[in-house]
């Protein structure tokens, strides 16, 4: 600052100046920043209903996704039986069928179904029953009833064994077509899922960045805020100084103005009382000056 009352209350006028454009600044500032934090809180209140929804049918998958994994549970312990009956009775075949062959190959029975061997069993009774025969003839038709009756039994066994087969194959053909479609169902479902997923995980990304924001733009209205009070607070000191120099100033400028008031009249003064002293005629003021009656005119 200078000596110079005037310079250097423009240097003070000034100063405010600069000040308050500052802080016009800072108005500016604070509605332009509380215009975004209002956008961006619309933002994040339409984001809501989105994310809720997504959850929604994250839910309803997972839902979906422990019904397929329930079932799956339930077709692979029956699968397993089932391919496990069919080992056994494919092997029961094999070992039936190699006995029989042996038996039948013995009287030409390879290969005949239940239904002949019922008949020949049949004919073969009724022949025993009906003819004379000897006991060599007699004998033989009876061996050849006990094996034809225990092959017919055996056939019997496995023609029911083989009914049963057919029903587990379709059975387990049933359960794998069943299998295959959980599985691709599955993976429908599991694509759909890492989709809505990702999505969810867009959109709580994108909000909590919305939320940051908010945290940074909260930070800068406090340090506005601040700056705004920091700015009042020296435009008030810088005017209340401006005030006072210029009632100093002009205190000062009232003194020079009496001072030389005082020295006028002291000067009019000792010419009234020359004149008084000489006898000449002297005005009614001359006359108050002449006899130091001149405290009116220093009234200011």
């Amino acid at each position: 600052m200078t000596d110079d009352p005037t310079l250097e209350i423009t240097e003070i006028t000034s100063e405010i100046d600069s000040l308050l454009n500052n802080r016009s600044d800072v108005y500016d500032n604070l509605k332009t920043i509380n215009q975004e934090r209002k956008d961006l809180r619309t933002k994040i209140a339409e984001m809501s209903p989105l994310i809720l929804h997504d959850r929604k049918s994250l839910d309803k998958l997972y839902s979906q996704q422990n019904e397929y994994r329930s079932t799956q549970k339930t077709i692979f312990p029956e699968l397993k039986h089932i391919k496990a009956t069919l080992r056994d009775m494919d092997q029961q075949f094999r070992n039936s069928n190699t006995h029989n062959s042996k038996s039948n190959s013995r009287n030409n029975y390879s290969g005949i179904s239940s239904k002949k061997l019922a008949e020949k069993l049949e004919k073969l009774e009724w022949k025993l029953q009906t003819e004379s025969l000897s006991r060599t003839e007699e004998k033989n038709i009876i061996d050849n009833i006990k094996h034809l009756g225990q092959l017919l039994k055996t056939q019997s066994t496995i023609d029911s064994s083989k009914t049963e087969r057919h029903k587990l194959v379709s059975r387990l053909q049933e359960l794998q077509g069943n299998l295959n479609k959980n599985f691709t169902d599955y993976d429908v479902l599991n694509k759909e899922l890492s989709k809505i997923k990702q999505s969810l995980q867009e959109k709580l990304s994108t909000r909590d960045a919305f939320f940051t924001n908010l945290n940074e733009m909260r930070v800068n209205i406090e340090n506005l805020l601040k700056n705004l009070d920091e700015t009042n607070d020296n435009i008030s000191k810088l005017k209340t100084k401006r005030r006072q120099i210029i009632q100093t100033k002009k205190s000062h400028e009232n003194s020079i103005v009496m001072a030389k008031m005082k020295s006028i009249l002291e000067d009019e003064k000792e010419k009234a009382k020359k004149k008084l002293s000489d006898g000449k005629t002297l005005s009614l003021d001359e006359l108050r000056l002449a006899l130091d009656q001149d405290d009116e005119y220093l009234k200011l």
